[in-house]
Parts: C-alpha cells; sequence; structure tokens
C-alpha cells in the first residue's frame, strides 16, 4: 500500500533535519534498517542554478543545517526487516508550497503509524474545510446573466457565448 498525503500548513521556524533522522530512528524501533538493494534518493535545490544529490541522509541534513533557504528538497528512505515482505518506504519533500509525505508497506498499521508519526514530527496540517450550516443538501443551478447590447453583433456574440455556456450545464440569462 503507497499513502500519499500532501500538507499546506506547517510552522513558521520549521527544521526538517532532525525530523528527517527521526525517521530513519522511527524505523529502526521497528527492526527495519536501511535497504541497501533500493536506491534512496536525498536531494536538495537550492535555488534555480545549484541543485546537490547526496549520498546518504547524514549529507543532506548537513546540507539543510548550513544552508537557510531553498526552494526544495526531496528525501526518500527505504527499509528493510528480517523477511522479504517486511519492507518500509518513507518519502519527504517540500517544495515551499506543500510538503508531500509517501509511505509505502504491506502493513496497513506502519503506513499509518508511519505518516501519524511523520505528520506530528513536522506538526503538518491542511486548512479544516468549512462545516456546512446545516447537513441538507444544496442543489444549486449554475446560472450566468450576460449583459449584453440588443444589436446584430451583440446577437451574433450571445447566440456563440449561451449556446457554449449551455452546453457546460448552465442556466444563461440575458439584459
Amino acid at each position: 500500500m503507497l499513502r500519499t498525503m500532501k500538507y499546506n500548513i506547517w510552522p513558521r521556524n520549521i527544521r526538517f533535519e532532525d525530523g528527517l533522522l527521526a525517521v530513519v530512528d522511527f524505523a529502526a524501533k521497528r527492526l527495519l534498517k536501511p535497504s541497501e538493494d533500493i536506491k534512496d534518493i536525498f536531494s536538495i535545490t537550492i535555488n534555480d542554478f545549484e541543485y546537490v544529490n547526496c549520498d546518504g541522509i547524514e549529507e543532506l541534513v548537513g546540507i539543510l543545517r548550513k544552508t537557510p533557504v531553498y526552494s526544495r528538497f526531496t528525501c526518500r528512505n527505504s527499509f528493510r526487516g528480517k523477511r522479504p515482505e517486511q519492507f518500509l518506504y518513507t518519502g519527504v519533500t517540500f517544495n515551499n508550497r506543500e510538503v508531500e509525505v509517501d509511505v509505502s508497506s504491506k502493513d496497513v498499521d506502519l503506513v499509518e503509524a508511519t505518516h501519524r508519526f511523520i505528520k506530528d514530527t513536522f506538526n503538518l496540517r491542511n486548512p479544516e474545510f468549512p462545516t456546512s450550516p446545516d447537513d441538507r443538501a444544496k442543489y444549486l443551478h449554475p446560472t450566468i446573466f450576460i449583459g449584453r447590447h440588443f444589436d446584430d453583433v451583440g446577437n451574433e456574440y450571445y447566440k456563440k457565448l449561451s449556446s457554449f455556456l449551455e452546453l457546460l450545464g448552465f442556466n444563461v440569462t440575458q439584459g
């Protein structure tokens, strides 16, 4: 199972370094070790002109600590247990607009726990959807009012525009 969550709210002074290392500790506590047969991805885009591929998470964390401003980073770790079916894949990507968290494993509970751990570690969240004042369904009828001149040019444009909008499901009124 692969589950991806995107978060749009995080602390203003977030420092990802310790959290990324905490994910490795999280896996180790579950007796999962970094996988040697899967190539992990550790990269950082500092600006439009500088991009760094790192050889390991320690190197990525070191660059993040030395670089106060960057536009993007990706940290993708793979972990394996003693049995072949025991694996955990984690990905954290930051791009100045959102934090994307990917977690994959055959163990659904491990996926849920890992997501919760990463979300809590980085204090990630999303805006809450506003609740409806009541629970009844609202069957809205989209309507468009077109103000125009009632001459030949206006009639020609109105015919084209109104037929297009009606195909999209709008009720078209004019005046």
